[in-house]
């Protein structure tokens, strides 16, 4: 910010300023203000051969840090804002152009609170089940809505060659999609509550999708077809609020800034007030 900035101008909210800058900061790996510590050691960090992989703690410093923006640690703040912004999307997955509703502030202000239960190392799996329990009922209406029934055009599209078994090396692939398919298609057990079985199905896409036989057999394989790459895609989907879930595990146990978290969703009437007037001279 340059020194002729009018921090006067009677339209600016110098709290919803300095907050926008370090947001946008932060997402874009730079930094508003200064290191806690100017002596913090900045370690490189080496890139994953697994793209899906969220765990970066080997690559942290957090001796001497005290917020997200000074931890050195771009690749995982990166993989955390994508998710957070991925968790308040609308319920078809895209942008929020709407707003926030009511039950959205207090989705994120319990998200900010088991956050903080993580990052105070106190009953880990206590805190880590309730955060998982609240991403799926948050996500309930998206996995019913779009992800769960596209994914069930693309397996029909796709069962002959879960069936088509040609002893290429895909074989225990081929019938772990098809198991895959027939836990898609298979109602509740009685009762089963729902969450329950969006739980097991989520955890079941995430492993595939982390299976490089897998994305071999569908993206790149002589057996691949634009239906199953399309197939690939809605696996991916369906299994991101478990890597959102990691992301956020791992964040608030390796960040000790997340001891003190709060998340607040700014209302849209703010994020899209007009730009301010210069003022006249």
């Amino acid at each position: 910010m340059n020194e002729q900035f009018t921090w006067t101008s009677p339209n600016l909210n110098q709290h919803h300023f300095i907050t926008f800058a370090n947001l946008l900061a932060l997402r874009n790996g730079g930094q508003v203000e200064p290191a806690s510590s100017p002596h913090d050691s900045e370690e490189k960090e080496e890139e994953e051969d697994n793209p899906n992989n969220t765990n970066d703690a080997d690559s942290i410093n957090t001796t001497q840090v005290h917020q997200i923006s000074d931890s050195g640690n771009t690749k995982l703040k990166r993989k955390f804002l994508d998710c957070l912004a991925e968790l308040a999307a609308n319920d078809k997955g895209a942008s929020r152009n709407e707003g926030f509703r009511e039950v959205d502030y207090t989705v994120f202000e319990r998200l900010g609170r088991l956050l903080r239960g993580l990052g105070s190392g106190d009953s880990e799996g206590r805190y880590g089940e309730e955060l998982w329990s609240e991403m799926l009922v948050y996500y309930r209406a998206r996995l019913e809505s779009t992800y769960i029934p596209a994914l069930r055009s693309s397996l029909k599209d796709c069962v002959h060659l879960f069936r088509d078994d040609q002893g290429d090396g895909f074989t225990t692939i081929r019938q772990g999609l098809l198991a895959f398919q027939n836990l898609i298609f298979d109602g509740n057990t009685p009762g089963q509550v729902m969450t329950d079985r969006h739980s097991i199905l989520v955890i079941k896409a995430y492993e595939l999708r982390m299976m490089k036989l897998v994305r071999d057999l569908l993206q790149t394989s002589p057996h691949s077809t634009p239906r199953t790459k399309k197939l690939w895609e809605n696996i991916c989907f369906l299994g991101r609020s478990k890597v959102a879930f990691n992301t956020f595990k791992d964040i608030a146990l390796n960040l000790p800034s997340f001891k003190q978290v709060t998340i607040i969703p700014i209302p849209r009437d703010i994020g899209t007030q007009k730009a301010l007037k210069t003022p006249s001279t």
